[in-house]
């Protein structure tokens, strides 16, 4: 059945192009978020680089509890599909939070909760839903988009991210009183618009897993094999004629 949902040859089906499609959503929001934080740290917190060393570390340890405790179980009772959205909704949660929040504390606890449960739960995820439309022959080509989505999305976003953070528009309302490094000024204000832009690519994500997840459902499945059928049906009709 699995199988079925691939075209003629070694295609695969549109439903893995839209996971790699969520993946490449949170991977652009997941580079998005930690290019720009550094720029946001050192002059509102007036961090130095053992302090972005240290919140590195801490994130890097927090997705591996999450890792090993959180997501396999999280996955086994919400679903493959379910969990990527929550995923998603998780990482553009944190993403457009974090220029807002004042507190070095509460900025640290938004990217160790939600963005690094997110980015943990999101490639398993995503892994487990796309193989469930291929034969097992060709989930080793599926898990490739998928790595090749998310390789693709970070190396776009810090680029994207480093143009749109001194755009004109969008533009964070924070003053000399909010910096705590004078010496950094000229880095605000900045712009929300990488923020948004990254939001907006997990929403994206969001719908292209309901579009996968709706991909797998009986009804559309025996939609699309009847449609098929008709189709060739109707081009042997063709070729007798």
């Amino acid at each position: 059945a699995a199988a079925g949902g691939a075209g003629g040859g070694g295609d695969l089906p549109r439903a893995v192009w839209l996971g790699a499609l969520a993946m490449l959503g949170s991977a652009y929001a997941f580079a998005a978020l930690t290019s720009a934080l550094p720029l946001f740290y050192v002059p509102m917190f007036d961090w130095t680089a053992r302090e972005l060393g240290m919140v590195g570390t801490a994130f890097g340890f927090s997705m591996a509890v999450y890792n090993i405790l959180l997501t396999k179980r999280i996955i086994a009772f919400l679903g493959p599909g379910s969990s990527s959205i929550v995923a998603s909704l998780l990482i553009a949660i944190a993403v457009v939070l974090s220029p807002l929040i004042r507190s070095p504390s509460a900025h640290v606890a938004g990217m160790l909760l939600p963005f690094a449960l997110g980015w943990a739960l999101q490639l398993p995820a995503l892994s487990q839903l796309s193989a469930r439309h291929v034969a097992a022959d060709r989930r080793g080509a599926a898990m490739g988009v998928l790595v090749g989505a998310l390789s693709l999305g970070r190396a776009v976003s810090p680029f994207t991210t480093g143009y749109l953070y001194k755009a004109a528009y969008l533009v964070a309302p924070y003053g000399e009183e909010d910096v705590k490094n004078p010496a950094m000024m000229e880095t605000v204000p900045f712009s929300f618009a990488p923020f948004v832009v990254a939001a907006v690519a997990c929403v994206i994500g969001v719908l292209a897993v309901i579009a996968e997840t709706t991909l797998m459902q009986p009804g559309a499945a025996a939609s699309t094999a009847g449609f098929r059928g008709k189709k060739e049906g109707y081009l042997a009709l063709e070729e007798r004629r």
